[in-house]
């Protein structure tokens, strides 16, 4: 993360108008280094669930829920966060969440992505999301095949690497799948 941070810094893909991340305590550790050193120019960091990683918060195929609210305010004073997250934490179900939900969440990920294109046009966006999330997105831009009963990613999306793309009114064009920091210019 901080590797990513010090590329972008000053690079054409600075993140300089929105960033947001999800409530895993990973996915939020990244973001603080990536944010505090590269996006804190753009106010306020938003904390949304709908690019959480594949399944949910869970251990053992059981929901567990998550971090509290105060966690997630006192990690990052002064950010929006989802009014779904609460006290008792963020994953709501009692269960993992299903291949099935996880791609109609992605399919509505999208949806908004693309159809909020319009009133942020021009404008740069980061998300840290996670691998195999983005490997649903990746899957649905491309039309292959997903299967509700279970997860077939296509694609390998790495870990502390960036997938940029650029979100047009009609379409979205992927630049790039698991950029390196040291290819960023």
């Amino acid at each position: 993360a901080y590797e990513i941070a010090q590329r972008l810094v000053g690079s054409e893909m600075c993140i300089r108008d929105s960033f947001h991340t999800t409530p895993f305590l990973r996915a939020m550790a990244s973001t603080k280094v990536i944010f505090d050193i590269a996006a804190k120019p753009v106010h306020p960091l938003e904390v949304i669930l709908e690019c959480h990683e594949v399944g949910g918060c869970y251990k053992y195929d059981k929901g567990m829920p998550g971090k509290p609210r105060s966690f997630i305010e006192t990690y990052f004073p002064g950010s929006v966060i989802a009014k779904e997250i609460d006290e008792a934490g963020w994953w709501k179900s009692p269960n993992k969440e299903t291949p099935k939900e996880g791609i109609e969440r992605a399919k509505k990920f999208l949806y908004s992505l693309k159809h909020s294109v319009a009133e942020k046009k021009g404008l740069t966006l980061g998300y840290l999301t996670h691998g195999d999330f983005l490997s649903l997105i990746l899957q649905l831009l491309t039309n292959q095949n997903l299967h509700i009963d279970q997860y077939h990613l296509a694609y390998v999306c790495n870990n502390a690497s960036m997938t940029i793309l650029y979100v047009k009114e009609d379409h979205i064009d992927i630049q790039a799948i698991n950029f390196c920091p040291q290819n960023i210019r």
